[in-house]
């Protein structure tokens, strides 16, 4: 039996047709034999949640330093998306579970990042270090679809704001999952950004550099494959990239070798 594990990013899913879309394709998926598992951020909801609380959002190194307010910000706000996509998914049929990441794994503090040689603590911000197999093998042996939003904790038992793309890539690692996809609001990677007939079908990550290299993968789009990078980093064979907002793509047909999206490999 087949399992495919998707990330969810934050702005890829924001419009309800969307959902809606995506929600029917796992339905289908798993109707088919296919084990599915979900994993979401939430970088603009949150964003928005803390300036409404009149806190300013600071990153270093593309990760959010996370005071124990802004963590409350943060865990409320994640966990309120979680539970949206839930009851979208149970409207298409699925029996999801949302669940926080420390129900699944564990985790630790995030060392100091270095910036200008000065040491800048994160605060509560973590990394994965193991994932609890069994427990979420127990969710599919139930018929469960486990969705779930990035806070952890470490073996204190503090909470710890996870990179969503990181929770997700080590899920997908330590249950060797088929296939890791990432659902964005691009198409996949384009040769030429104004060209969507120009999407590379599949590459690995020495033609990625090449494209870095040669400034056609720039800008936003470079975050989106470092962490396919990451995924494949921690052990995933393939990692998809592929748009959620496209009415034109359906998901479900990934699970039968279909072109969809760019696929990554670590060549």
């Amino acid at each position: 039996m087949s399992t495919f594990l998707f990330k969810i990013g934050g702005n890829a899913l924001s419009d309800a047709k969307d959902r809606r879309r995506f929600c029917d394709a796992v339905s289908t998926m798993i109707d088919s034999g296919t084990r599915v598992i979900i994993v979401h951020g939430g970088g603009p909801e949150i964003n928005k949640a803390l300036e409404m609380k009149g806190i300013q959002p600071k990153k270093v190194n593309g990760l959010r330093v996370t005071d124990k307010d802004t963590l409350d910000v943060v865990e409320g706000t994640l966990s309120s998306i979680n539970g949206s996509l839930v009851r979208s998914l149970k409207r298409s049929g699925v029996k999801a579970l949302g669940v926080p990441g420390y129900v699944v794994a564990l985790c630790k503090r995030k060392e100091p990042s270095i910036i200008d040689g000065t040491a800048v603590d994160l605060m509560y911000v973590g990394d994965v270090s193991s994932v609890d197999i069994d427990a979420i093998e127990g969710l599919f042996d139930n018929g469960i679809t486990p969705v779930i939003y990035p806070i952890g904790a470490d073996e204190n038992g503090d909470h710890l704001n996870i990179n969503a793309d990181s929770m997700a890539s080590g899920v997908a690692s330590a249950l060797r999952c088929d296939e890791m996809v990432q659902i964005t609001d691009v198409p996949g990677i384009l040769m030429d950004v104004k060209d969507p007939s120009s999407k590379i079908d599949e590459m690995t990550l020495i033609e990625v550099d090449e494209l870095i290299r040669k400034g056609i993968i720039s800008g936003g789009m470079i975050p989106k494959v470092e962490a396919c990078r990451e995924a494949l980093g921690a052990g995933v064979e393939k990692v998809r990239m592929m748009n959620g907002k496209d009415d034109r793509i359906i998901i479900s047909d990934i699970t039968s070798g279909s072109k969809e999206g760019t696929i990554i490999r670590r060549g």
